[in-house]
């Protein structure tokens, strides 16, 4: 039995072997690995034998392999390996993509247990893609009949094998310590933690899946409700510098804007405002569907700043972003006389209202200005947080796409700033849809407002699903819209081609458009290797319409403002989340123009059916729930987030799905709640309290 701590490369040469990749994933020790949990199931559970099978059944049959061999594809970059597998009552073909190594593992004569799904494919009944195992006597069956467990994964390793090292992982289960109180483990009627683990990764029935999963994630939760809510406490006895609300400016400078604001900018405006003007430090997140029209709320918060004599921050997560935001404000906020300083790593440039013009500065020259100017607006990127920067009196931070810079980052720009005491008020914004009650443990530290209506005069964009047959029929209609000088955006998963995936890249689509689809046409790419100025360059000339098509990685997802843009084209559509798409398809259809998205999956009827939601279904949150069901929390709400999943147990892959159920959410609040008030009473818990207090300052106060 391994301690827990064993580092992963430990455990087999097949885990030191794919030791660099599992770190992808988070997975460094045994610890690591038993919580990290399968996202759905596969039920194998049905055996039948061959003749039996028909087309839609998933089953287990052990059969015997009577041929195997490999083929590459012709005109795709892809081997298909084919074998014919027999058993007392007949023979079936099964069918694997870019596996030319299974005629290792599967030798001729040999007897499997073959588990997978039937499909009518090459004009008979096909296995496709089957996993398997060998039909030995003793041997431990983990890939094939009953529940079988998918992990999430990373290019390079599979579930399968992330599965076998958790059936060696399992063998130090017994070293786990229980984490909960005892109140709330017999209260609740929970599953011992050690049970709970075997119950998720290798269940028998969907009852040990469901016990196992909560006791786990009921953990994770309490853990991460209990430093927030001591977050929430400490955070109400800080002190602020009021920013007071100037009306009648105000009011003249909504009159200026050229559009009319919604009801609902109304509301989380008028909400802010208020925070704004209290001796104690605004912490709201505005949330807002792409397009709702965040910015301009930010913008009248900043503008208050600004009558106040504040300094005011608007901090972006990538530079084009930044960039966009400055042009923005110089045109909304500009005739306020306010000065705007950019600061980026790549540029430095400050907008002089005097003058009405924009300089390109020194970094010292930059720093300066911040240091001296007492109602500057700082537009930047991460940069802004690097120690050399000084303010003389910054009272306003806004973050825009707040989950891209994590709880860790918002705990440093509350403390990196303070000054006397007092602490800057603070305002977050985010476009990507998190159902309300995960909102609340995630950002328990914030208030929650929702802008909730888009801007009137907007369309839906019209979203298709676009098999191979139809792709000519989508490329004359994307020539029709060039005609119409209108501008498009292509979206592909990978830079580089890859065997692998079988996706196209940015480079090949890049290619494939050029010499076939569009040769008399300029097209251009994007992607996160080129250099800023670069990236600048390419952006600047799309906005002004100097070319009509723009080739990219995900780098556009967020931010990115092209009103002209009427089509998002998105490759290999399936290796997105429905949220991803969903942030996607935000930036079109930014005019009155109507807007189209098209999204190409590769050749997979399950990943088809996905993304037919996203032709009828245009609310963020919605997809977002669907999202949580059909892929799993990760693939939602991207990448991991600095401090917001380090609960005692790590990252993993955290069930959100229960957040939703109102009971669970009170039940986790309602024991951090007494587990305050008890300590408070008695004294008693006070190391569970001591442990929340730890966890809250190392993350939000460092």
């Amino acid at each position: 039995m391994l301690p827990l701590s064993t580092p992963i490369t430990q455990l087999h040469r097949m885990a030191k072997a794919l030791g660099t990749r599992m770190q992808k994933l988070e997975i460094r020790t045994v610890r690591d690995l038993l919580f990290y949990l399968p996202f759905r199931y596969d039920d194998f559970s049905s055996e039948k034998q061959i003749a039996d099978l028909n087309v839609g059944d998933t089953a287990t049959v052990l059969a015997m392999v009577e041929l195997l061999r490999t083929i590459r594809v012709r005109g795709k970059r892809m081997t298909l390996t084919e074998a014919v597998l027999s058993d007392d009552s007949g023979q079936i073909k099964a069918i694997w993509f870019n596996q030319p190594f299974l005629k290792n593992s599967l030798p001729i004569g040999g007897k499997f247990y073959f588990s997978g799904t039937v499909e009518h494919k090459y004009y008979n009944k096909t296995f496709m893609k089957p996993v398997f195992e060998p039909a030995k006597e003793g041997h431990e069956s983990i890939h094939t009949g009953g529940k079988i467990p998918i992990y999430p994964a990373t290019e390079g390793i599979s579930p399968k094998q992330i599965r076998f090292l958790v059936s060696l992982a399992l063998k130090s289960v017994g070293n786990l310590e229980e984490g909960l109180p005892e109140f709330i483990q017999k209260d609740r009627h929970f599953l011992p933690l050690a049970d709970a683990i075997r119950a998720v990764h290798f269940p028998e029935n969907d009852e040990e899946i469901a016990r196992g999963r909560e006791r786990i994630e009921y953990e994770k939760w309490f853990w991460i409700q209990g430093r927030v809510a001591y977050l929430k406490k400490n955070l109400e006895t800080l002190g602020a510098m009021p920013i007071p609300f100037h009306e009648e400016n105000t009011k003249k400078w909504v009159g200026t804007l050229p559009f009319t604001l919604t009801d609902a900018q109304k509301k989380v405006s008028w909400r802010i405002l208020q925070d704004l003007g209290r001796a104690i430090p605004a912490n709201r997140l505005v949330q807002g569907d792409v397009g709702s029209g965040k910015t301009v709320v930010a913008f009248m918060a900043i503008a208050n700043a600004f009558w106040g004599g504040f300094e005011s921050v608007l901090l972006a997560p990538t530079e084009i972003l930044a960039k966009q935001h400055f042009s923005s404000a110089k045109n909304i906020l500009g005739g306020l006389e306010m000065p705007i300083l950019l600061l980026t790593r790549s540029d430095k440039i400050f907008f002089d209202p005097k003058e009405s013009a924009d300089q390109k500065i020194s970094e010292k020259e930059a720093l300066f200005l911040i240091k001296e100017t007492p109602n500057l607006l700082v537009i930047g990127t991460h940069t802004i947080l690097e120690e050399k920067v000084r303010f003389l009196n910054l009272n306003l931070i806004i973050v825009d796409e707040q989950h891209r810079f994590g709880v860790r980052q918002r705990g440093i720009l509350r403390s990196r700033f303070a000054k006397g005491g007092l602490y800057p008020h603070y305002i977050s914004m985010t476009a990507t849809p998190i159902p309300r009650s995960l909102a609340l443990f995630l950002y328990g530290d914030l208030d929650v407002s929702m802008i909730g209506e888009l801007p009137p005069g907007r369309k839906p964009v019209a979203t298709h699903v676009v098999g191979d047959e139809d792709r000519e029929k989508t490329y004359d209609f994307i020539r029709s819209q060039i005609a119409k000088s209108k501008q498009i955006f292509v979206i592909c998963p990978l830079i580089s081609p890859s065997d692998k995936l079988g996706v196209l890249s940015v480079e090949e689509s890049l290619e494939h458009l050029k010499k076939d689809a569009f040769p008399d046409l300029d097209i251009r790419s994007l992607h996160g290797k080129l250099k800023a100025k670069e990236k600048d360059v390419i952006m600047s000339d799309f906005k002004q319409n100097k070319f009509p098509i723009l080739v990219s990685t995900s780098v556009v997802e967020v931010g990115v403002d092209i009103p002209n843009a009427t089509i998002m084209m998105i490759e290999g559509a399936e290796r997105f989340g429905l949220s991803q798409l969903h942030q996607f398809r935000g930036r079109v259809g930014r005019a009155e123009d109507q807007s189209y998205c098209f999204l190409f999956p590769t050749d997979s009827s399950r990943d088809y059916a996905r993304l037919l939601i996203m032709e009828n279904t245009h609310n963020g949150l919605e997809l977002a729930q669907q999202d949580l069901e059909l892929r799993g929390a990760g693939d939602v709400y991207g990448t991991r987030q600095s401090g917001d999943f380090e609960a005692v147990f790590g990252d993993g892959n955290n069930d959100y799905s229960v957040l939703e159920r109102s009971e669970w959410v009170e039940g986790v609040r309602a024991d951090v709640e007494s587990i305050f008030a008890e300590n408070q009473k008695t004294g008693r818990y006070g190391d569970i309290v001591a442990h929340f207090e730890s966890e809250a300052k190392g993350i939000f106060f460092e």
